[in-house]
């Protein structure tokens, strides 16, 4: 299994063919192939792929962790009730004027 940004093989009939991470696909590039992300998912630093903010889930673990994202009622939300999502930083931020 090729994480993101990892080699891949376009046609995976062989045996031996090397497929992408869960969410990921296998993207021609000009002279290689390398899995990149399905659309509305996004790259983690392990080169995992999660959901982004505000997408259908069922578990904590789809959403991205490192925006601080949970399963909020069946969508990827800030896990903590006292933090917004700021769109500009890409993740959950405590409120401000709070001290948080």
């Amino acid at each position: 299994m090729s994480k993101v940004s990892g080699p891949c093989d376009m046609d995976g009939v062989s045996e031996f063919a090397i497929h992408c991470t869960a969410n990921a696909e296998c993207i021609q590039k000009r002279h290689y192939t390398e899995c990149k992300c399905k659309p509305n998912f996004i790259q983690t630093e392990d080169g995992l792929c999660v959901k982004k903010y505000m997408e259908r889930c069922e578990l904590d673990s789809e959403c991205d962790r490192v925006a601080k994202l949970g399963c909020v009622n069946s969508k990827c939300d800030c896990h903590d009730m006292l933090e917004t999502y700021d769109v500009q930083r890409g993740r959950c931020l405590g409120i401000k004027g709070l001290g948080i």
